[in-house]
This record gives C-alpha cells, sequence and structure tokens, in this order.
C-alpha cells in the first residue's frame, strides 16, 4: 500500500501496488486520474516520497572466523549460481582493495544476509554493526572456538531526514483576494534567540550511510537512498530548550503583531456592541406591586386625614392592618412548606420575628409586609394626637376652620333624619330608615305626630333620582301616605320599566282590592314564566272573591298562552277565589278547551274547586 497526491486538488489518496498505472476517481474533487506506476512518486502516510527515507549504518570491527574452505567450482559456474560462488570464493574482493573482507549484498536481500555470508566465508565485516539489542550471527564453533572480542557499540551519526516537499498550491474555484497589509503596533517582547540544537560527535571513522553495491554487478546503484536492512527508521528530536518564562513583576503587553489577531479583536469589539449585557428586570413581582398598592394608598389616607379636614384614620388602620395580616399568613405558609413544625412555631407571634428575620424565606419580602403595616397602622392609631397641629400649619395657623362636632343624628326624629339623610346623600342609611317606616304603626307610633311631615318627604322621595330609594319610598308613602295617592302611585309603577319597582307595586297592590287594580295585575300574567308573572298570580288570589274571579276567567281563552291558561285555572280553584261560577268555567275549558295539558290542568283544578265548595 502507497499514497500519492491527486493532481486536481492535492489530495492525499492511497492505493495497494497492484493498482499502479490504472485509473481512477478522486474522492475528493470526484475527478478521473491515473495511479502513478513509478516508484518515484509514491509518497508515505506523511506525504513525503517514500523511497527518499535516510539510511543509518552502524559499523563495529569484524568478528574473527575460521578460515574459508578452497573453492572447489569454476568461475563459470560462480557466475550462473551466486550460492555456489560463495562457496567457491570467487566473489571475494581482491585484498589490495580496502575492505577486502567487507561483502555487500544487493538492496534486495533479505535482512542480515550479508552478515551471515560474510560469516560462511570467513571473512570480516568491519563497515557493519548491530545495535545493542541485536545479536549478529556467528559461525558454529570448532572443537576449540577462540574467545571473541568484547562487541564495542560506537556512536549512533542521526542525519536529519530531509525536508519533505511541499505540495501543491490547492486550487480553489473561488480564489481569495490577497490580504491588505493593516498597521501593526511595535512588538514590546524581547527577540529569543533561537536555540542551539544538541548535536552528538560522530567516531572517528564512522560515516552515516553504506555504499549499496550489488554484488554481483549487475543491478546498477539506486539514485535513491534506502535504510539498511533490518534497522529501525531513527527519528530526529532537536533538543530546544523553551524560552525563560518572564517574572510576574515584568509582566509585558503584546500588541496585536498580525492580521489574524486584529480581527480577533474587531470581532471582540463588535461582539459586544451587537450584544450588550443585559438589562435589569423592569417587570415587578406580583407581592412587590401588592405591597406598593397598598403602602401608597395608606400614606395617601394618612396624609389626607393629617392636612384636611376629612378623617380616614379607620381606613388607614384598616390597611396596615390587613397589611401585617398578609406578611404573617405568608411567612407561616412558607416556612411551613419546608417543615410542618417551622410553621407551627411560626404562627408563634414572638417566634414569627425570628422567621421574618431570614433572607432564605422569599428574601424577606414577608418582613416588608408586617414592617411596612406596622408602621401605617401606628400612624393612624396615634394621628388624634397631632391633628390639631397638622391641621394649624395646613391651615395657616390662625386662619384654620374649625371642625364641628358631630351631632347625633340617631337621637333625632325619623323625619329629621330623612331630610339628613338626604341632604347628605347618604342613601344606604336613607334606605334602611325607608324600610323602618314601612313597618312603623301609622296610628299609634311615636312617629304619628309627624304624619303629615312623613307624608310630605315620603311622597318626594318617590321621585328621587337614585332607583333604590325611590323604590324603597314607595311602602313608605302607602304606608304613611293618603290611600288614592299611594294606591296611584303603584299603579304607576307596575307600569313602569323598573323591574323591581313593577315587583314592589304587585306586593302592594292587593291593599285595594278592586277591578282597577286587578286589570293591571292580570296584565303582568300575560307574559312568560318569571318571578314577575309568579308574583302577579299570588296577588291575584291575594286580592279574591269576584274580583279575581272576573279577571281571571277571561284567561281560560284560546287566545291566551298556555302558561296563562294554567295560571288561571291555578288561581280560580284557590279557597279564596273558589266559587260555583268558577268551577263551571273551570268544568268548561277542561271540555271545550284544545290543548291536553289545559285540559288536565283544568280538571284537576275542578276536583280542588269541588272539595273547595264541599266544605263551605
Amino acid at each position: 500500500m502507497f499514497r500519492y497526491r491527486c493532481p486536481h486538488c492535492t489530495k492525499l489518496l492511497s492505493a495497494p501496488e497492484v493498482r499502479a498505472g490504472k485509473t481512477t476517481v478522486c474522492s475528493k474533487c470526484s475527478q478521473p486520474l491515473t495511479i502513478p506506476g513509478d516508484k518515484a512518486d509514491w509518497l508515505n502516510d506523511r506525504g513525503e516520497p517514500l523511497l527518499a527515507s535516510p539510511t543509518i549504518v552502524i559499523r563495529t570491527p569484524p568478528p574473527l572466523a575460521a578460515p574459508a574452505p578452497p573453492p572447489t567450482a569454476t568461475s563459470a559456474e560462480a557466475d550462473n549460481d551466486v550460492l555456489g560462488a560463495l562457496v567457491a570464493g570467487d566473489l571475494l574482493a581482491p585484498v589490495d582493495q580496502p575492505h577486502s573482507g567487507i561483502f555487500d549484498l544487493d538492496v534486495a536481500g533479505p535482512p542480515g544476509m550479508s552478515s551471515a555470508l560474510n560469516a560462511l566465508l570467513g571473512h570480516s565485516d568491519p563497515e557493519l554493526v548491530a545495535p545493542a539489542s541485536v545479536v549478529l550471527p556467528t559461525p558454529p564453533p570448532e572443537a576449540t572456538p577462540p574467545e571473541p572480542p568484547p562487541v564495542v557499540v560506537s556512536t549512533v551519526a542521526q542525519q536529519p531526514e530531509p525536508t519533505p516537499t511541499p505540495p501543491p498550491p490547492e486550487r480553489t474555484r473561488f480564489p481569495t483576494p490577497p490580504p491588505r497589509a493593516l498597521p501593526r503596533r511595535a512588538s514590546v517582547m524581547p527577540d529569543v534567540a533561537p536555540a542551539a540544537v544538541a548535536t552528538r560527535q560522530r567516531a572517528a571513522g564512522v560515516q552515516p550511510f553504506a555504499p549499496q553495491v550489488s554484488p554481483s554487478g549487475r543491478h546498477p546503484q539506486p539514485d535513491w537512498e534506502t535504510p539498511s536492512q533490518g534497522s529501525p527508521r531513527p527519528r530526529l528530536v532537536a533538543a530546544t530548550p523553551a524560552p525563560p518564562r518572564p517574572a510576574p513583576g515584568d509582566a509585558v503587553v503584546v500588541g496585536s503583531r498580525t492580521q489574524q489577531d486584529v480581527v480577533v479583536l474587531l470581532s471582540a469589539a463588535l461582539a459586544s456592541r451587537m450584544k450588550p449585557p443585559p438589562k435589569p428586570r423592569r417587570d415587578l413581582n406580583l407581592s412587590t406591586a401588592l405591597w406598593l398598592l397598598a403602602t401608597g394608598v395608606a400614606v395617601g389616607l394618612l396624609a389626607v386625614t393629617l392636612f384636611t379636614p376629612r378623617d380616614f384614620a379607620a381606613a388607614a388602620l384598616w390597611v396596615g392592618g390587613a397589611e401585617v395580616f398578609v406578611g404573617y399568613v405568608w411567612i407561616v405558609w412558607l416556612t411551613a412548606k419546608r417543615d410542618w413544625v417551622r410553621g407551627v412555631l411560626a404562627a408563634v407571634p414572638p417566634l414569627t420575628l425570628y422567621y421574618l428575620g431570614q433572607w432564605k424565606y422569599a428574601r424577606l419580602r414577608p418582613l416588608r409586609f408586617v414592617a411596612t403595616g406596622a408602621a401605617v397602622a401606628a400612624v393612624a392609631y396615634f394621628s388624634g394626637a397631632v391633628l390639631p397641629h397638622t391641621r394649624t400649619l395646613a391651615g395657616g395657623g390662625a386662619g384654620a376652620v374649625d371642625v364641628p362636632p358631630e351631632v347625633d343624628v340617631a337621637a333625632r326624629r325619623k323625619v329629621d333624619q330623612l331630610r339628613y339623610h338626604r341632604d347628605n346623600r347618604n342613601y344606604p342609611v336613607l334606605v334602611k330608615l325607608l324600610r323602618e317606616l314601612a313597618t312603623t304603626d301609622a296610628v299609634y307610633s311615636a312617629e304619628a305626630k309627624d304624619r303629615d311631615e312623613l307624608r310630605a318627604e315620603t311622597k318626594a322621595l318617590c321621585d328621587h333620582p337614585d332607583a333604590e330609594v325611590r323604590v324603597e319610598a314607595l311602602p313608605a308613602f302607602a304606608r304613611w301616605g293618603s290611600s288614592d295617592e299611594a294606591r296611584d302611585r303603584c299603579l304607576a309603577a307596575v307600569r313602569s320599566d323598573n323591574p323591581d319597582a313593577r315587583m314592589m307595586a304587585l306586593q302592594l297592590l292587593p291593599k285595594w282590592p278592586t277591578d282597577r287594580v286587578a286589570a293591571a295585575v292580570v296584565t303582568r300574567m300575560q307574559q312568560r314564566p318569571c318571578l314577575e308573572a309568579t308574583a302577579a298570580r299570588k296577588a291575584l288570589t291575594t286580592i279574591g272573591g269576584g274580583v279575581a274571579e272576573r279577571a281571571a276567567v277571561p284567561l281560560l281563552g284560546e287566545q291566551y298562552e298556555q302558561n296563562v291558561r294554567i295560571a288561571a285555572t291555578d288561581v280560580l280553584a284557590d279557597e279564596r277565589v273558589a266559587s260555583a261560577s268558577a268551577l263551571q268555567a273551570l268544568r268548561d275549558a277542561s271540555r271545550n278547551s284544545g290543548d291536553s295539558a289545559v285540559r288536565a290542568a283544568a280538571m284537576s283544578a275542578v276536583g280542588r274547586a269541588e272539595a273547595i265548595l264541599h266544605k263551605k
């Protein structure tokens, strides 16, 4: 297996030796190419020429060997047969030539062949010396073999490996323009002198390479140099000492020396501008927002109380108490989430302060609620002591307006209370007072002496702009006003757009059992089932007698809705309305009605009416 470069993209490819000279396709650029067949173009794994590696030859003194046997073969046979020539001894070098005892093998010979043949021939091999770990072969000893001299290992001379030929530049489809020269700052780093490479002295008489001569002379000496057979390829390591490190006090500022450093600095600056540091949060937590809102409201109420005649100290006290309660419940809940025992302990007021002061519980937010609420409540509670001074300062001292003492309205007459609450627009208290007047006896009560004034005030309140006051004033006027005026007011309320007023009028109209009132009630029955229709049916039943019967019998006609006819059967079957004429009307409806539900309701009502009439 050898390697070669693609002539198109210079990628290092590999191929087995049997593929030399054949065509293939590059795996990178997909261009067709021919695998080089010349060994000079073959490369190794590092991209270096495969046959251009350095060769190291180790020379040692020749070992003692026995004399060679006399030749027994002819020169012709020795030339034809290498082994016969070795035995015959024709391949021995002349004695007068230097290194006469050396026999150089061909490059293609197997490792160790040269030394083995020289030992067979009895000649010494002073050129080659094996490493300390390699045992050189020796001839078989005779009866009394001489003692071999000690092997002396000479210093190995290493020659640096040849510099590999740089690969041709890779062609790009879109060539990059040459970089521009940028100004650079002067370097303040001292120039470091190159360290001397440690070299080992070679022993005298030792050559780095052994001449590669073919033993038969048929093959020319190759142009490349190969390592000696059986010897490992040495690797040169230059002993370059590291530059000295500067002392901590002698720190030097290194400037941007290359264009790449400038690009890195510019990129960092642009990145810091394009992605600024994160800004703090702008939104608030829900607890913080509630705390700010409650505290702001409490402070505003206190300011109004201290510097104006209005008094909101009680409201500020309630807000402060609410903040204290929220903080207390919050700290108990947080401690109970960690341990229920802590929750029980935190519920005890003296121990609550200990847990409120710990940062791990919501970062002291419960403490913020409790402390602020306690401060607000304390200021609101003791504000009465400083009110005269603060209001004097706000009013300019002598010109301050004195607050009149509070009037006890509850001790006054009912009519005075009505006027007071109406003028002050205290509508909840006014409505409550009207309900009391609606249930008060107009003849025997203490307010009977003020009946005329109460009649006038309740009549005026029936036209009040507030709807609730107007509705509650209707029963009060029916109690204290004249009968005809109250009936007219109720009949007008039945036809109004206010459902509360209509319901109140349906409850009051049975006080006047007349045909006019019954007709007004019947009009409210002629609608879909609802609370108002039910109230109208009850009002008609309460009226009772012939008035209710005369109003309910026409409702059995087919022109009315099913629910209206069924309601009419219930009214006629009631004990306050039942009569012989009503019973006959129910029997006619049970026979003549086209609605099965109405017939069934009428038959049921007939049975109830007959039972009531039999009792009478």
